[in-house]
């Protein structure tokens, strides 16, 4: 968890002698490294009209020292961004955070994948991808080399129309800790005002909307899509603590353009959508920064 510092105060005098010991956050003195491999949805790019847009509101919230800087709400030094485009598939050493996006990842970097997740339990793996065809064929990779556990099943709608996404508040997220950490206990509700569940509301693009509609058990449901013509009810976004995977199958929940352009400013819902996204940024900043420590107790059967 959140190193602390303790500190103790002698207060002495005629007829006062007390010591008094109180406890204060310690800034975490080691900066990120994200590193994206990919295109659309990527989110080293910045300010790239098509590869950033789809997730252009977390790159920009993850660029804020006023949120995630030493200053920030979550206080570490903060972001170096490495973009790879899509020629590049090794991993750098000093890679923190690793997103794969949008293309698909071959079993050579699935393995490389596997090798560099092993090496740190602070290595936390971005899965994002907007293409069923390309996304069967990675997680076919992915779970052959055993970055991912067997189960997942992905979907796929195609209306070329905006759609609804939905919190998740089936007992599958609500009975877990993260679901806590994300609407009352992460950095950014925590002692301001809880999200309320039923006003998260994310509009996306569904030209390109992927989507699981199985997944194992140590997967956490977090973001849904709702029924409609051409698509079922399936999960946009998810946590896997166990394995350090995060899934992102529908980038346009964290974009700020088009249908998604409400999401995060002139709606009743922005101001929850927003807290919502900066507590999944800080879940994984602080995965990053402290792996299992800060990891463990929203794994799976370690709710109780």
């Amino acid at each position: 968890m959140t190193p602390t510092a303790t500190v103790t105060i002698s207060i002495k005098g005629s007829q006062v002698n007390r010591k008094l010991t109180f406890t204060q956050k310690a800034m975490e003195t080691k900066s990120l490294h994200f590193v994206g491999f990919g295109t659309a949805g990527n989110i080293t790019y910045i300010n790239n009209n098509y590869h950033d847009q789809y997730v252009r509101q977390i790159s920009t919230n993850m660029r804020n020292p006023a949120l995630f800087g030493s200053g920030g709400t979550v206080p570490f030094p903060g972001y170096t961004f490495t973009n790879q485009g899509v020629s590049n598939r090794t991993i750098p050493g000093d890679a923190d955070i690793y997103q794969s996006s949008s293309s698909e990842v071959t079993a050579t970097q699935a393995q490389s994948i596997k090798e560099w997740l092993m090496r740190s339990d602070k290595h936390i793996y971005l899965f994002t991808t907007m293409d069923k065809k390309v996304t069967s064929n990675s997680l076919t990779e992915l779970t052959k080399t055993g970055v991912l556990p067997a189960g997942y099943v992905v979907g796929f709608t195609n209306l070329h129309a905006p759609s609804r996404r939905l919190l998740n508040q089936s007992s599958e997220l609500t009975s877990t800790k993260l679901y806590n950490y994300l609407v009352k206990d992460g950095p950014f509700t925590e002692g301001i005002a809880p999200i309320e569940p039923e006003k998260i509301e994310l509009c996306a693009n569904t030209s390109f909307n992927l989507y699981l509609s199985e997944w194992p058990e140590t997967f956490i449901p977090i973001i849904m899509s709702l029924p409609s013509v051409g698509g079922i009810t399936g999960c946009s976004f998810g946590i896997d603590p166990t394995h350090r995977i995060i899934f992102l199958g529908d980038p346009q929940v964290f974009g700020n353009y088009g249908a998604s352009s409400v999401n995060y400013s002139g709606s009743e819902q922005a101001p929850h959508n927003m807290k919502l996204l900066n507590n999944i940024i800080a879940w994984m900043t602080n995965a990053a920064l402290y792996g299992d420590d800060f990891i463990d107790p929203f794994k799976i059967g370690n709710n109780e």
